[in-house]
């Protein structure tokens, strides 16, 4: 995962100067909208124990790193495929405050990368673990985590090329995983990575209007069911993801069963899983449906 922030990935300097702009306006909207972010996010904080290392720097433990997985691409897709002013958006807060202000810190960091700078020097290594260091936050964070705050900074401001560099960047990792498909499976926490990074490789691919190849790398997160042993929010993640490819191609049925399918088998298992299956069962049925209950963060 280090590698590929560290490969050289050129983009214009007006093109970063155009991402800069458009997230800080995304975030600026946001407070302006929402205007208990910054509350809440004080209140997270202070709720959060973290272990302190380094001078201050702060380490997420892998509670907070798989909560923050799982809050950061919820949020992204929400952002995708509603708008800002929806009901859905104005109660992300509620439970993802930090990911959406961490997402925003890290901006400087995707700057420096989308404009072919390495992020060595903003990092270190803890226990033979890579970190980048957000300063507006005092946080070290891990390169899959950072990834996912990218992409959601991507999904907030709404600009495509954003998510064409990232698919840049997660096309090394797709990469190896497409090499062995028929036969590869996950191992342990590496393995957990790689699953996350086809998951938001998926994704990003939709976000662009590249179905039939989201829908492929969406349905090989869902194959492996049977081996991810961290993560398990993906495997219902991901088959609501599907169901909205198949809304897009117009396969309205098979887009329905799928969702069928997601609450038989999960709906009970988090507030998330509910939140992001109403989110998208109103918009593929078309229902004016009751707006999703608000996840907790637990």
């Amino acid at each position: 995962m280090y590698g590929i922030l560290e490969e050289k990935t050129f983009e214009t300097e007006e093109s970063i100067i155009i991402v800069e702009k458009g997230i800080v306006q995304g975030i600026e909207i946001i407070y302006d909208v929402l205007p208990e972010l910054a509350e809440r996010l004080d209140l997270g904080l202070r709720a959060m124990i973290f272990e302190v290392v380094q001078g201050q720097w702060r380490l997420l433990d892998i509670h907070q790193l798989r909560q923050l997985r799982e809050h950061s691409l919820l949020a992204a897709a929400t952002h995708r495929h509603l708008a800002l002013y929806s009901e859905e958006v104005s109660q992300l807060p509620r439970f993802c405050a930090s990911e959406i202000m961490w997402s925003n810190g890290a901006v400087p960091l995707l700057s420096l990368r989308m404009s072919g700078r390495g992020l060595a020097r903003y990092g270190t290594m803890i226990d033979g673990v890579d970190y980048f260091k957000i300063h507006s936050f005092r946080l070290l964070m891990p390169p899959l985590e950072l990834m996912f705050l990218w992409n959601l900074s991507a999904a907030i401001s709404g600009d495509p090329r954003i998510t064409m560099f990232l698919l840049k960047l997660m096309k090394e990792v797709v990469r190896e995983f497409e090499e062995e498909r028929d036969t590869w499976i996950p191992y342990g926490s590496e393995g957990n990575n790689i699953v996350n990074v086809m998951y938001a490789y998926g994704c990003c691919l939709s976000a662009i209007g590249n179905t039939l190849d989201a829908l492929t790398f969406l349905q090989d997160v869902i194959n492996l069911k049977d081996y991810i042993t961290e993560d398990h929010f993906l495997i219902p993640f991901a088959m609501l993801e599907l169901a909205m490819c198949h809304h897009a191609l117009g396969e309205t049925d098979t887009a329905q069963e799928i969702l069928k399918d997601v609450k038989n088998e999960y709906f009970s298992d988090s507030d998330r899983i509910r939140f992001l299956y109403r989110l998208y069962y109103k918009i593929i049925v078309n229902e004016d449906d009751a707006p999703p209950a608000a996840p907790n963060s637990d």
